[in-house]
């Protein structure tokens, strides 16, 4: 079963349209190509009439060297570094022979000699400069790492997540790629007063952070 991403119409769509965003890109979320994301309107009554483009861009989740060790959610021993470094190797390599996969295709269709595969010619397309890759990438090096990807590869392309992209400024206006950051609220005020913004993760985080520790003499 193929599910297009912008098949599914949700009831926060004329919220979202009363407050001013006239447009979506719906991104499609699992594995390092995830696949295209969809242009939506929200002004439309009908699927059709909502869906602009459903191939408007290229989902990648690229590659995190690090992480994988134990943490607040997180169970068993930590990950040897050479294990997460060997890892991010094969899937960086994966996402370069998609790349050259798309390339090798779109050669091959302006030459009149290729039998059509839909998923290299969504490749093809981001290889040709006709439609960006949304890349996600978080940590200051994640990001680091993910511009100098798409840059080798000649790609258009958009950082998405972007915690730490503020810590790059200065790479993202020099690379000339927009940027799309999602805040971190610090402060919430309503009339006036402030509101708590913790949430019941955080706060037993903190609490067991805090907690009294036994110290074990041996």
């Amino acid at each position: 079963m193929r599910i297009e991403p912008w098949s599914s119409v949700g009831a926060h769509i004329p919220v979202a349209r009363a407050n001013g965003i006239t447009h979506m890109i719906s991104m499609p979320q699992g594995g390092i190509i995830p696949g295209q994301g969809s242009l939506v309107g929200l002004d439309g009554w009908t699927v059709e009439e909502m869906n602009i483009d459903a191939g408007a861009a290229m989902a990648i989740d690229f590659p995190r060297l690090g992480g994988g060790g134990r943490g607040f959610f997180r169970f068993g021993p930590p990950r040897p570094f050479s294990e997460m470094e060997k890892r991010y190797t094969e899937q960086v390599a994966q996402l370069d022979d998609w790349m050259d996969a798309g390339r090798h295709y779109a050669r091959a269709v302006a030459a009149g000699a290729a039998t059509r595969d839909l998923s290299l010619e969504a490749m093809a397309r981001l290889v040709n400069r006709e439609i960006p890759a949304v890349i996600q990438a978080n940590g200051e090096r994640h990001i680091r790492d993910a511009v100098e990807w798409a840059e080798r590869q000649n790609i258009r392309f958009v950082i998405a997540g972007a915690e730490e992209g503020w810590e790059l400024a200065n790479l993202i206006v020099t690379a000339g790629d927009p940027l799309e950051i999602q805040t971190r609220i610090l402060d919430v005020f309503i009339l006036g007063d402030r509101v708590s913004t913790d949430n019941k993760h955080k706060s037993l985080h903190e609490e067991y952070r805090s907690r009294p520790r036994e110290r074990v003499i041996r």
